[in-house]
């Protein structure tokens, strides 16, 4: 059974305020599990996911949002050394909000 429940969180990204909506998976677009909305400044995730699950989805979302962020929305813009660079830049901010955001929504 899906959960109807919405759950609505922020988080800092790039020193501007996203909203993080985790909802039930009728509201979502397609059959998504999350999606990324960089004009809007949003991440929606499905609200039947268990922990574990939202943990990842959350974490690829916080990705979409982080390179949005800096500007490289595109394949071309990237070699294996500037994943790498990315991801050593940026994954302990992507965990620490993945971290916090998930704690929020499960632990309470």
């Amino acid at each position: 059974m899906a959960v109807k429940k919405k759950y609505i969180f922020y988080a800092n990204i790039g020193n501007r305020k996203w909203s993080i909506r985790f909802m039930p998976k009728e509201l979502m677009q397609e059959d998504n599990y999350g999606t990324c909305w960089t004009l809007k400044r949003a991440i929606d995730i499905q609200n039947c996911l268990d922990r574990g699950e939202a943990e990842i989805v959350l974490a690829h979302e916080l990705t979409h949002a982080f390179l949005a962020v800096a500007g490289k929305l595109h394949v071309e813009d990237f070699s294996e050394e500037n994943v790498c660079d990315f991801v050593a830049w940026n994954i302990d901010n992507i965990i620490q909000i993945r971290d916090e955001i998930i704690s929020k929504r499960f632990d309470n």
